[in-house]
């Protein structure tokens, strides 16, 4: 949803994630599924995926060429089931796959997150549970980097009386070997209700985890963005917090952050509402040190008040699609005034929610997002491309009435000029699919089936 360690130009990266999509559930928890698959530099992919009813998690790697690797399956145990389809997803440099889960059930003690460590040979490591409300609440997951050195960070944020109540922003550190080693609270003075959006590292090992929220006495809405050191310390000078005033407020169900790769440009892109005009926005913020050099709210007005997906390209130039009663629309703006350079409108079929972008190496972008065609009940996996300059292209389309696909995507480009990679979940009846689909000079896609390995 990539888009982590290195997103100023999203390509094949060591260990990176790709863009995807955030959504949020009110009072049941959610994660932010941008993180729903990853690659490596030598173009492996990694995904993980719930099935079927969500009571087991399956985590896959497949090289280049769609052979697979392995398959590894985590049985949840009864009640407990994994919370949206798509956990999140990454890897290291010796090929360890790491996988965090936002599980649950109902009634006290409703979610949990469970960490995963899968060697390279797909064989179980070890695993960690983490319980912030083990006295009952809701869970929000942000996602999962690792370091250079093998250590684990997820962050999220948690509210022992659900939806009703604060929630509390948090960022751990485990170890290798999955113990804990810190665990930080995010906040800063004021009070508030936050939610936590993101999670990214930068080429020196530094931790920078986002969150948005809001004032609970003022009713002013903030980003914060909060920068840890390798010894996992909170930098001087940080958080960057930026605020908002009342009628703008900050709707913290969908939040991309992305970094160059030093860290000296961090963006984070949101949504937002203008309750005085009765708009809804695209919402970015840049910070060059720890204090925001731009604050936009995008215009023209694009609805985009359940998800978003972004990413900044080589100029620092943000480029952010969101839904419209319509369809959707992609706009880009100037990473020097946040000005919008160009908005391309899309409508085709229902269900057109986008759900990832990148950019490919000829400078083109893609987005991803599920297509359901009108008068029709199959559900497919449509890609957009859209030239550097805003001007839409065909349409590409791939799937079929007897493994639909649903629910939530991954997109990155790969090292070769047009080439892209999409991860999906795919279902037929209540089984979910993990597929990985490669459009270039030899295309495929393909679907796991659904039976234990």
């Amino acid at each position: 949803m990539r888009n982590i360690l290195e997103m100023v130009r999203p390509r094949i990266l060591s260990f990176s994630f790709v863009t995807g999509l955030v959504l949020s559930l009110a009072s049941s928890g959610a994660a932010n599924m941008m993180h729903s698959a990853a690659t490596d530099s030598s173009g492996n992919i990694y995904t993980a995926s719930g099935y079927p009813s969500n009571a087991k998690i399956r985590v896959s790697k497949r090289d280049a060429s769609n052979t697979t690797a392995w398959v590894k399956d985590f049985n949840l145990p009864s009640p407990w089931t994994l919370v949206l389809k798509l956990p999140c997803v990454t890897c290291d440099g010796s090929g360890n796959t790491y996988v965090a889960a936002l599980i649950g059930r109902t009634g006290p003690n409703r979610q949990k997150i469970e960490i995963f460590k899968v060697s390279s040979t797909g064989t179980t490591v070890t695993t960690k549970l983490y319980d912030p409300v083990s006295s009952g609440g809701d869970i929000y997951l942000g996602g999962i980097v690792v370091d250079g050195t093998g250590n684990i960070y997820i962050n999220g944020a948690y509210s022992p009386g659900g939806a009703s109540t604060a929630y509390t922003p948090f960022v751990n550190k485990y170890n290798s070997t999955l113990s804990t080693v810190s665990t930080n609270v995010m906040s800063f003075s004021g009070v508030g209700d936050y939610l936590v959006s993101d999670i990214a590292k930068d080429s020196s090992g530094n931790i920078y985890c986002a969150e948005s929220g809001y004032n609970t006495t003022t009713l002013a809405s903030f980003t914060a963005v909060f920068k840890y050191n390798s010894s996992f310390g909170l930098v001087s000078g940080w958080p960057a917090v930026d605020s908002y005033p009342p009628n703008q407020q900050l709707l913290g169900n969908a939040g991309n952050l992305h970094l160059n790769s030093a860290g000296t440009l961090v963006t984070y892109v949101t949504n937002g509402v203008d309750t005085l005009a009765g708009t809804t926005h695209i919402v970015a913020v840049q910070h060059s040190t720890s204090t925001a050099v731009t604050n936009w709210m995008a215009s023209p007005t694009v609805n985009v008040s359940g998800l978003v997906a972004s990413l900044v390209d080589s100029s620092g130039d943000v480029v952010a699609v969101g839904p419209t009663a319509t369809g959707y629309a992609i706009v880009k703006l100037s990473g020097s005034t946040g000005a919008t350079t160009w908005t391309t409108p899309v409508s085709s079929g229902l269900n057109n929610v986008p759900a990832g972008i990148c950019q490919d190496l000829s400078g083109d972008y893609l987005t991803v997002y599920p297509y359901q065609p009108p008068a029709s009940s199959n559900h497919y996996s449509a890609v957009d491309p859209i030239s550097s300059g805003g001007t839409l292209g065909t349409q590409l389309l791939f799937g079929s009435s007897s493994a639909n696909l649903d629910y939530g995507y991954a997109i990155f480009a790969t090292s070769t000029s047009g080439t892209f990679v999409v991860s999906a979940v795919g279902y037929n009846t209540s089984a979910y699919y993990p597929l990985v689909y490669r459009q270039g000079s030899s295309p495929w896609y393909s679907y796991q089936t659904a039976t234990t390995p």
